[in-house]
């Protein structure tokens, strides 16, 4: 009976799809878990460009993961309301792909916009999350960006 080896090659190639599964599905250690809006407590506020200042908020709080939320952001410039803007929100995870996942932002009234949408649970266990709320209008388009821990 022929004694059959293991082919070289064909090691080589499992090891190497093993190594590029375990990076792709692991967190980028260069981003640490840290936040600057602590959405628990309240909506964030960031100024953007010269005088455009964005609100971001979430409830109903606390802001959990697999819930249905709803993403509401205020949009002032020179402190008056900003209607007319066309507003997108996208959410990620710093350092880890986890799909796209922009909920769709409707204009309400006195330069509110809202929608509703989900925060995915991260399988990896992480709870840091990134909105970046990015605003189109006659002025230009400007963008804010929050990080929030989400439970």
């Amino acid at each position: 009976m022929k004694e059959r080896r293991p082919i070289l090659g064909t090691n080589v190639l499992i090891v190497a799809c093993v190594l590029s599964l375990a990076v792709a599905c692991s967190p980028d250690t260069r981003f640490p878990e840290r936040t600057d809006c602590d959405i628990q407590r309240g909506p964030c506020v960031r100024v953007a460009g010269s005088a455009t200042e964005i609100t971001f908020d979430v409830t109903p709080r606390p802001v959990k993961a697999m819930a249905d939320l709803l993403f509401t952001v205020m949009v002032r410039r020179n402190g008056k309301p900003a209607s007319g803007a066309d507003v997108a929100l996208d959410l990620s995870m710093p350092g880890m792909h986890m799909g796209v996942n922009s909920p769709k932002l409707s204009p309400d009234k006195d330069g509110r916009y809202a929608g509703r949408g989900v925060i995915v649970r991260c399988p990896s266990g992480k709870r840091v999350w990134k909105a970046q709320v990015t605003v189109h209008s006659k002025q230009g388009t400007e963008t804010a960006s929050f990080l929030l821990e989400v439970i």
